[in-house]
């Protein structure tokens, strides 16, 4: 995955077995790139694809289409930002030792979202994303910067999350201790 995106989507489901049938759709349907196919605790299925925006959007329309009742929740971002595809790639940006912003949702997809949403709302830096397994099938992701960035990057994140009712908690840290900052963000 390449540090530009022209789009991603994503289907989360409640079966497994309907979940592979999704990808399997998706992948038919549209020339995109199979990002991640996978499990996601507890006992889900996870669909992450990019590509052209049209290509992405026609790949969501049948995803979605086959999902049916087994949907849990789904993205589709056109021009996802940098920060947020170097993240899913697994290429995150080092600790500023500035103020930290941690954001909780109750999906994958919908924290996915929101990160793209706050690091798209103000100048800062995505340090960690973490999606389901071992969270219960939550996601969460922390952002670092100026106090005011981190306020106001956590408060679009949030919005975002709620508008889908996908909100769980949200915190900001004015001044973390260093020690603390390096073991959460695993440095």
């Amino acid at each position: 995955m390449t540090d530009s995106l022209p789009a991603l989507g994503a289907i989360e489901t409640t079966s497994i077995a309907r979940g592979h049938h999704v990808g399997d759709e998706m992948i038919k349907a549209a020339h995109v790139t199979l990002v991640r196919a996978e499990t996601l605790s507890p006992g889900k299925w996870w669909i992450l694809v990019a590509g052209g925006v049209a290509e992405v959007e026609a790949a969501m329309r049948m995803g979605l289409s086959v999902a049916g009742e087994t949907l849990v929740d789904s993205l589709f971002i056109p021009n996802l930002h940098a920060a947020l595809a170097r993240a899913i790639a697994g290429s995150l940006a080092p600790d500023s030792g500035r103020a930290l912003g941690i954001v909780e949702t109750a999906s994958v997809s919908s924290g996915i979202r929101a990160a793209d949403r706050a690091l798209k709302t103000a100048p800062v830096l995505l340090h960690a994303l973490r999606l389901a397994n071992g969270l219960g099938g939550k996601a969460f992701f922390t952002v670092g910067g100026e106090v005011a960035e981190v306020n106001a990057a956590v408060e679009a994140a949030e919005l975002e999350a709620r508008s889908t009712q996908q909100f769980v908690a949200s915190q900001v840290l004015a001044r973390p201790h260093r020690d603390f900052v390096a073991g959460a963000l695993g440095k």
